[in-house]
Order: structure tokens, then C-alpha cells, then sequence
């Protein structure tokens, strides 16, 4: 087996995708992320994309875009390619914040890590990724969508930042999370978009989607205010964003929720999101990068 990086993304996108394609909503956060570095998303540092081989075919694809989360590609034999990764990464990063992967997977990247470069790791979220292909619009919720503008800047900045903090994410700093909201206004709207949803005119919620797979795209940053929550805003909002999605054709609508909390997982099941499958995070101690 060998590692092959690529610093070109449409060439690397072009190597991996029947790969990643064949197993699209698992691998939906990868191809999400790629497409992000093909569009010119993720310029605040060279990306990590590499790829393990063997006999001529891909059976592994790892991603980092720093100072993200490194990225894991489900695969059939990690105990042998995960120390190929680590030995690779570990000369182009002196540490990490973490890894996202199958379950297994992760682990075993976690260890072999914390055994490599001494750098400890915890486990952090257990998440569920669910896919969507009809909508179930929740009744007797009121209010409507409409798309974020300019004028909700700073609101979605501090919204943005709750919703990092409630979801016990990686903490963004102010500025990450003005540059995180910047980059959905100004995006092409086929590629990322903030939604509100609205109450006589008032924000309550918000969703967005992003991360275009061949056949879906990703919802995420789904954050209801503590004096707005409990009156089914989030779902409304979510379905109402999700029917938009299969409207611009797409087959599918991704999400990651969550495995600790319940109500997420349930009311994401209600609007007709189905389990696909369970990855976690694990984060590094001390990272520079």
C-alpha cells in the first residue's frame, strides 16, 4: 500500500471521488469538504489530501484542512493504513485538534496518534450521520423562512458562536466566527446559504447548508436562541431549508447530529432524516496548528 498526496484538488477530487461516491452519504463530510477546497473555500492554508492505494485502487482518503479536524475515509483494514497516515502527517503537522471517522477508525488513528507524537487525545462528540430524501414538514408552527442578508451580520455572529458552544464543538474565536458567517454571505448560493427562520418579522432560528456531495448537500449550524427554543422553530426551519435543497436537485440532505442529545436525533428523525451511520471525534491536547 502506499500514500499518494495531491496538491491539486480537481486532480485529487477526480482520483477519490468513485471511491468516496460509492459510499456518498457517509463519506458526505469528506466529498463536502473537498468540493469547499475546489472552490476556493479553504485558503488560510494548504489542505492536506492524500489518499492510500493499493493495487492500483483507492481504499483509503484522508483529509485536513488546517487548522480543522483531520478527516478519515471509512476503510476495510485500518490497523494497516492508519500507521501509514500518522507516519505521513506527523512530519507535515507537529500536532493536531483532532479526528473525525467510523468509529473504529478513529480510534485506532487517536491511539496510534497519541503513540506517535505523544500528544494525548480524548473522545469528544459521538455523532450520527442521517440522510433525508423526502421531507416531513412539521405542523402548526408558526412563522416562515427567508435568507440571510447583510443587515443579520452580527446577529448570526453571535448566533453562529452559540451554536459552536451548545454543540460542543472546537470553541471559535469572534473573528473565526465572523469569518465562518462572511463566507456564507457572500458564497454562490448553489454551494452555501444561511436561512432564518421568522416570527412576524423577528429571527428566532437558523439553519444552512453547504458541503455539495454529487447527488446532496449538508445542513448545519442549526442554532435556536434559549428564549426561542421548545416552539419548534428548529424544525420548521431545518424541513422548510432541507425541501429547498431537493428543490435545487439534489437527491439528498445531509446532517451530523449529536449522539447525547436526544432531542436533536429525535426531531431530525420527525421531519424525515434516517440513520445512516455513527462516527466520532477525538481531539489532541496542546495543538498549533
Amino acid at each position: 500500500m502506499n500514500l499518494i498526496r495531491f496538491d491539486d484538488a480537481n486532480r485529487f477530487y477526480e482520483r477519490v471521488s468513485p471511491f468516496l461516491s460509492a459510499r456518498e452519504a457517509e463519506h458526505n463530510l469528506l466529498l463536502g469538504i473537498i468540493r469547499g477546497v475546489q472552490i476556493g473555500e479553504y485558503t488560510e492554508y494548504p489542505p492536506y489530501l492524500g489518499c492510500i492505494e493499493a493495487d492500483n485502487q483507492v481504499v483509503a482518503v484522508i483529509v485536513r484542512t488546517p487548522p480543522h479536524h483531520a478527516l478519515l475515509s471509512l476503510m476495510d483494514k485500518p490497523h494497516n493504513i492508519i500507521p501509514l497516515i500518522v507516519e505521513n502527517m506527523r512530519h507535515e503537522y507537529p500536532s493536531l485538534a483532532g479526528v473525525i471517522g467510523a468509529k473504529l477508525d478513529a480510534r485506532i488513528f487517536a491511539e496510534t496518534w497519541e503513540a506517535a507524537t505523544g500528544q494525548p487525545f480524548w473522545l469528544g462528540v459521538r455523532q450520527r450521520i442521517y440522510k433525508l430524501t423526502q421531507v416531513t414538514f412539521p405542523q402548526h408552527v408558526a412563522g416562515e423562512l427567508r435568507w440571510a442578508t447583510e443587515a443579520d451580520f452580527n446577529m448570526l455572529v453571535n448566533w453562529y458562536i452559540g451554536f459552536i458552544k451548545d454543540a460542543g464543538l472546537t470553541i471559535t474565536t469572534p473573528d473565526r466566527a465572523q469569518s465562518i458567517v462572511r463566507r456564507y454571505l457572500d458564497a454562490d448560493p448553489k454551494e452555501r446559504r444561511l436561512a432564518i427562520w421568522q416570527v412576524d418579522g423577528v429571527p428566532v432560528s437558523m439553519s444552512g447548508y453547504m458541503g455539495s456531495t454529487p447527488n446532496g448537500m449538508r445542513v448545519g449550524a442549526v442554532y435556536t436562541p434559549a428564549e426561542h427554543r421548545k416552539k419548534g422553530y428548529a424544525s420548521a426551519c431545518v424541513a422548510h431549508l432541507s425541501q429547498h435543497i431537493l428543490d435545487m436537485g439534489k437527491q439528498f440532505s445531509f446532517l451530523f447530529t449529536d449522539l447525547a442529545n436526544s432531542t436533536s436525533n429525535h426531531i431530525y428523525q420527525a421531519i424525515g432524516y434516517q440513520p445512516i451511520s455513527d462516527v466520532d471525534e477525538y481531539r489532541f491536547t496542546e495543538s498549533t496548528l
